[in-house]
């Protein structure tokens, strides 16, 4: 295992309940392989429609979510070692702004090129704006407070950690394979920044600010509205039944009166 610089033990150091043996890294790489195969399943069987949330749906995501906080406090982890902390907020900020500014400027341009920005209402976007600036932390705590950190402690070089958790995240992101690379993209860009100013929060808006400008800018036949698993397979047959070319509302509209039966 390559050395962690001392900027980064925080973020980055073992379990303490237990002594890096072989068996803790095989039960590390379990924690990882049974989480992703639980958050795998709440993707394609249990992630709530729009206009539909079940109890069944907040059960499955509550169990799924709370699983890696849970086993981080097991392992003896505190919240600031999986980048639940303001001390840094400021500089993590500073550190993201510029790659951040680049990128969005190149979806716009992409957007631009592609007849993108798709109608859509203001109140959907305050909508999408609320719902990806709560998400976004939650997902950046998931990929490098739990998942990457795993594999460092499980014995991955940095590198290796950094290259296996961004693909992993990808994947869950299937089969939507637009989402999927950008999902990697942006993962391989959280761990690196992570492992220099572990602000989960940071990464978070980071993420919000991607997620809407993917979403409002770059045409909606290919991204999907950023769906996933079931939603995203579920989309693409209502599409094909004729629910593209009309405007983001009036699409949200048909969707919901075809699962109401209307």
């Amino acid at each position: 295992m390559n050395e962690i610089p001392s900027t980064v033990e925080g973020a980055c150091a073992g379990p303490r309940a237990w002594p890096a043996t072989g068996l803790m890294r095989a039960l590390l790489i379990a924690e990882v392989i049974g989480f992703l195969t639980l958050f795998a399943a709440y993707m394609w069987f249990a992630l709530p429609p729009e206009g539909g949330v079940r109890p069944v749906h907040v059960l499955f995501g509550l169990i799924a979510f709370a699983l890696p906080p849970l086993l981080n406090r097991l392992h003896g982890d505190r919240l600031r070692e999986g980048g639940c902390r303001i001390d840094n907020l400021s500089d993590s900020l500073r550190g993201i702004l510029f790659p951040l500014a680049i990128v969005v400027v190149g979806i716009l341009i992409v957007g631009a090129l592609a007849d993108g920005f798709p109608a859509s209402s203001l109140t959907r976007f305050l909508r999408n704006a609320t719902r990806y600036v709560a998400w976004g932390p939650i997902q950046q705590y998931l990929l490098c407070g739990f998942l990457l950190r795993r594999l460092i402690q499980a014995g991955l070089s940095k590198r290796t950690a950094i290259l296996a958790a961004a693909i992993l995240f990808g994947l869950i992101h299937g089969p939507n394979p637009v989402l999927a690379v950008l999902a990697t993209g942006l993962a391989v860009f959280s761990c690196v920044l992570f492992l220099r100013r572990p602000n989960v929060f940071a990464l978070g808006l980071a993420h919000a600010v991607l997620a809407l400008s993917v979403y409002h800018v770059l045409p909606i036949d290919w991204h999907e509205k950023l769906t996933v698993g079931g939603l995203y397979i579920d989309r693409m047959e209502r599409r094909a039944e004729g629910f593209s070319g009309v405007s983001e509302d009036a699409q949200h509209s048909l969707e919901i009166d075809s699962r109401q039966g209307r």
